[in-house]
């Protein structure tokens, strides 16, 4: 089976999509490309830092030199998962249906529970009346608990990013829905109503997203702008995901 597969990213002041690309995925075994023939990323993005410094990148180093990762025995990760330790600490790495609880990132809970529905005031659905509630689907949930596993497991190098979770925000999913209505409805990528990053993509499931936004070509880790960056970037603590169908968004706060 062949997709055909489109994604393009924003951070913070970078409104357009300046980063299309055709991705070709194949069922047999594809290159250490992944089958992308992309052109190259925008790199002009005005970055600055979401806590209110504006002199300092929101990808930077956390606080230490040293990047090495290791299995820290103290944490039992709430029996679902296991522990690595990283320079900005001990983060669970859970297993399938479980993500942590908190940004600490010290257990696994079922994902039901963190990623959940609630009352909003937001027209989601895009028909022109607010929506009193919104309920995530199954695969934004799915790609919440595979944004998480990827930041608790990514091995950085030397890169300035970092790993702990990202908190569900029912807000900024409900926006994320929106978008990608939209996109669907206007059959292409854009970038609109984000708080700090946004990452935008259509044509395959949440693991295949994933593995693309974070080994595609032309993924740069931070502190370079990318799909990759955006997702492990440490100025972020928090993420709305809105599917339709396979249309996705990521907003990134």
């Amino acid at each position: 089976m062949r997709w055909l597969h489109f994604y393009c990213l924003a951070l913070l002041t970078l409104l357009a999509c300046g980063c299309t690309g055709i991705i070709q995925l194949d069922s047999d075994a594809q290159d250490a490309g992944h089958g992308i023939d992309a052109d190259a990323l925008d790199g002009g993005a005005d970055v600055t830092d979401p806590t209110g410094d504006p002199g300092s990148d929101p990808g930077s180093d956390p606080g230490s030199d040293e990047w090495d990762a290791g299995h820290d025995d103290g944490q039992t990760c709430s029996g679902h998962g296991s522990t690595i330790t990283w320079s900005d600490g001990p983060v669970c790495a859970c297993e399938a249906g479980y993500t942590p609880s908190t940004i600490d990132g010290l257990d696994c809970v079922p994902s039901g529970q963190i990623c959940t529905g609630g009352a909003i005031d937001y027209d989601y659905d895009n028909d022109g009346q607010n929506d009193s509630w919104f309920e995530p689907n199954e695969w934004e949930c799915w790609q919440y608990e595979l944004v998480n596993l990827t930041r608790a497991t990514q091995d950085d190098g030397d890169a300035p990013e970092c790993h702990k979770p990202l908190a569900y925000s029912l807000e900024w999913s409900a926006h994320g829905r929106n978008h990608s209505i939209q996109m669907k409805a206007q059959g292409g990528l854009f970038h609109a109503d984000f708080p700090w990053g946004q990452n935008c993509a259509y044509g395959c499931d949440p693991p295949c997203e994933i593995d693309l936004y974070m080994n595609g070509s032309n993924e740069p880790p931070c502190p370079d702008l990318s799909h990759h960056c955006n997702i492990m970037r440490c100025g972020f603590t928090g993420i709305g995901i809105g599917y339709e169908d396979s249309w996705n968004t990521q907003n990134f706060y």
